[in-house]
């Protein structure tokens, strides 16, 4: 959906995704495809006419991440989408980093505390979800730091639900930045 969020956490700042960054996120979530419950490649057409729908789904907040010290730069992407309860929960995900575009570490990590943020302050979430492969032990570890805890197991124990409160959130009960 259009929208004209932004925020900067750690190294990277957040802005909404745009026509100019899709043929690098294709390529990336291509490559990276395997940790996405959606794994077929997505060709050029795919990528353009999914850009489109995008544009006009309602609370679907796709951000382009970029290095705070290279702001032009598209390095990865991030989302929240699927609003329930009134607006007061969303899922997160579609996270995706180059790691061949930087050479910095943890991004994943500023990334994720950064999109939390708009939801909890810019969006007014109380409650933020995700679901990630047990196998994806980076992404894990990324989001246990940020907060996120276990919820439930699916599919074999394959794939599992976590979920961060506002009200427990590390991003707010500690009153440091993490």
């Amino acid at each position: 959906m259009l929208h004209n969020l932004s925020n900067k956490y750690g190294r990277v700042m957040l802005g909404p995704l745009k026509y100019c960054h899709i043929e690098s996120l294709r390529n990336l979530r291509n490559r990276e495809r395997k940790w996405f419950i959606y794994s077929d490649e997505i060709d050029c057409k795919t990528q353009r006419l999914w850009f489109e729908k995008y544009l006009k789904t309602e609370n679907d907040y796709f951000f382009s991440v970029s290095e705070i010290k290279r702001p032009d730069f598209f390095i990865g992407a991030v989302a929240l989408y699927n609003f329930i309860n009134d607006g007061k929960a969303c899922e997160f995900g579609r996270i995706v980093i180059d790691r061949d575009a930087t050479t910095e570490k943890g991004l994943g990590f500023d990334t994720t505390v950064c999109a939390c943020r708009i939801g909890f302050e810019q969006l007014g979430v109380q409650k933020i979800m995700l679901e990630v492969f047990s196998d994806n032990i980076s992404a894990m570890k990324t989001y246990l730091r940020a907060g996120f805890i276990v919820n439930e197991k699916e599919y074999g124990n394959k794939l599992l639900k976590m979920e961060l409160l506002k009200d427990n959130s590390l991003l707010y009960t500690t009153g440091k930045n993490i």
